[in-house]
């Protein structure tokens, strides 16, 4: 039945070989019987043409054979050339049956240097992937069953390609084994943007240093070594004041800068210490085998040193400074999380300090962290609810006891608990809800100064606000928001402001003035005094420590610098009002001194606006020896 299918698919080619077959023999054998016999007989004929379709049934067999083989090997180098994959056929001793013509695309090599070279294969290995090759090789796939191998290569230009190797065993029909057949597929694309989400998952992309992920799981490793282990630090770096940097010269160039700061911590990471990325313009970095609290104070005063030399940006030269604080395993904790948390915690206590600066962490500060979360979290929800409220201190000048002024205080009472400004406001500025703050006690005070067209509202800025390119169009908008007049304004900076950011608050302060606002300086004698400050910034007042009022009667040269102070601002056309005053040897004193404005309890006490009201309806305050308190 399958010699007839065979027949059927080739009946020319049995047809054609069979008549020469017949033909053949007939004319070999049997003209030479009849020559031979001198005669003709049937058998003459019957058995050469038996013997001769025998025969030709053989050769259009044997043809036919070829034939189909003929078909197979172009069927299948039509396919085989045309795929992108890279085949080969190896026999056992290394010669190369056929091989695809997509290996020039991949090896860069030409197919003839396989079929000339025996195990051309060997030579493209990497060097660092032949030992995998050559067991491989060696195994050859006993198991029967195809083997997928990745691998790489170094095609002729040098360059290294990824392979996945996909090959098996090619035996013959007794089961012996003649050699190894294979596919190739160029997977280099695949492998590298699979390292590189590898990558991503472990490192940072913008500095390349390994990230959060990788940090802790470095932590991790190291405190699972065990009591035994020498103890190891974990320091948290943050840059003082980026966030100014990046509103200044756009976050690009502060990426720049992180990417310089990366490099140059990469050049003093030495041994097995560990500089990571956190975040934003944070990094922690682990120092292990300490000795003691020492060497991990060390390490940071020389990574703080690292930020002390310029870093050229865009041919501009800058300087950083950063806070670092440090957390010990396993003294502090011997858990990742806590340790970080607890090196950041110090971190920002060294902010707090006077930034540029190391501090170690103690459990007094995780307390004062937790406490500023609750803070932070209730002034949220009071801001949503708008409950801040501002009440006012009265500002009396001291010559004949009018009220001139007002000092805006905001105030914040919390489910019946009265929470001090000197705990929400310092939360406010670090959690950047300063400015939300700023705008609902500024549209109050606007709002309220519609109601006394005679008196001036003094209102604080903050520190942080001061580095807003757009403050002064901000401020101005929210008081003119509500027809509120910039005449009765006066709005105030402190002299800590003026340290950390003179350039900045001399141009704003200009702006202020050109728009009708007053401008004061607010709690003079704190800071490092300079009186550059008021010859060359626009102040028109000067509001005095309450610390100097209050030591003028112990210290006589407080006394001497509130006497010079008041004859300079007199001299040069700027009010001077005393603060703190409580007392009424202290009133006496100031007045003496030559003082023109004072503000105190003994004067008046902050009140809401509804009794402020109620005492402007009563008239201007009069200096006597006893002094009034304003209805609270």
């Amino acid at each position: 039945m399958r010699q007839l299918k065979f027949v059927r698919r080739h009946p020319w080619i049995y047809l054609r070989y069979t008549l020469l077959g017949v033909l053949i023999v007939w004319l070999f054998f049997g003209l030479q019987l009849i020559f031979v016999l001198k005669d003709f007989q049937p058998r003459f004929v019957v058995v050469p043409s038996l013997l001769g379709f025998c025969i030709g049934v053989l050769l259009a067999t044997v043809v036919a054979l070829r034939e189909e083989v003929k078909q197979r090997n172009q069927l299948f180098r039509a396919v085989a050339d045309f795929a992108q994959e890279f085949t080969y056929f190896r026999r056992k001793d290394g010669s190369y049956e056929y091989v695809s013509p997509a290996c020039e695309q991949l090896t860069g090599h030409e197919a003839v240097l396989f079929y000339l070279q025996p195990n051309f294969m060997d030579q493209l290995i990497h060097p660092d992937d032949r030992e995998l090759w050559k067991s491989h090789v060696h195994r050859m796939n006993t198991d029967g069953q195809p083997e997928v191998l990745q691998i790489r290569i170094l095609n002729s230009q040098g360059e290294v390609r990824w392979l996945s190797h996909l090959c098996s065993e090619v035996r013959d029909e007794r089961g012996k084994s003649i050699g190894v057949r294979s596919t190739n597929l160029d997977v280099t694309g695949q492998v590298l943007y699979e390292q590189q989400l590898r990558r991503l998952a472990d490192y940072d992309p913008l500095t390349d240093l390994p990230n959060r992920r990788m940090m802790i799981q470095t932590i991790e490793a190291l405190a699972r070594e065990g009591e035994d282990s020498q103890p190891f630090a974990v320091l948290f770096l943050d840059l003082d004041h980026f966030k100014h940097l990046n509103d200044t010269h756009g976050h690009t160039f502060g990426d720049e800068l992180l990417v310089a700061l990366a490099a140059r911590m990469r050049e003093y990471r030495t041994g097995e210490i560990m500089v990571s990325r956190f975040g934003g313009d944070e990094f922690v970095i682990v120092v292990p085998s300490i000795g003691s609290a020492v060497d991990a104070a060390q390490s940071a005063r020389e990574i703080l040193k690292q930020l002390e030399r310029p870093f050229a940006i865009r041919d501009q030269r800058f300087f950083i400074t950063g806070s670092i604080g440090i957390a010990l395993c396993p003294y502090d904790s011997n858990q990742p999380e806590e340790l970080i948390r607890n090196a950041d915690v110090a971190m920002y206590r060294a902010k707090l300090d006077g930034r540029a600066t190391i501090g170690f962490y103690s459990r007094d500060l995780v307390q004062n962290a937790a406490e500023f979360l609750d803070i932070e979290t209730r002034l949220r929800d009071a801001l949503d609810k708008e409950a801040l409220v501002l009440h006012y201190q009265p500002r009396i000048r001291l010559s004949d006891g009018a009220m001139v002024g007002v000092e805006a205080l905001a105030r914040w009472n919390n489910g019946g608990e009265w929470i001090s400004p000197a705990r929400f406001i310092p939360v406010a500025e670090e959690s950047g809800l300063i400015d939300r703050l700023t705008e609902q006690l500024l549209h109050q005070a606007a709002t309220q100064s519609l109601r006394w067209p005679n008196l001036r509202i003094s209102f604080n800025l903050s520190g942080r606000q001061i580095k807003r390119r757009d403050l002064c169009d901000w401020i101005h908008g929210i008081v003119s928001q509500v027809g509120a007049s910039p005449e009765l304004f006066e709005l105030e900076v402190t002299e800590g402001i003026l340290m950390n950011a003179r350039q900045d608050a001399a141009a704003h302060l200009a702006s202020f003035k050109q728009l009708g606002y007053r401008v004061a300086m607010d709690d003079f004698g704190t800071g490092f005094s300079s009186l550059s400050y008021l010859r060359d910034l626009p102040f028109d007042v000067i509001k005095l420590d309450g610390s100097f009022v209050r030591g003028m009667h112990d210290n006589a040269k407080d006394g001497a610098v509130v006497r010079a102070v008041a004859t300079l601002c007199r001299e040069s056309g700027m009010d001077l009002v005393a603060e703190g005053i409580e007392t009424e040897q202290q009133l006496a004193t100031v007045r003496a001194l030559g003082v023109t404005e004072g503000q105190g309890y003994l004067l008046a006490k902050p009140a809401t606006a509804d009794s402020l009201d109620e005492l402007l309806r009563q008239g201007k305050l009069r200096l006597s020896a006893t002094l009034p308190d304003m209805p609270v």
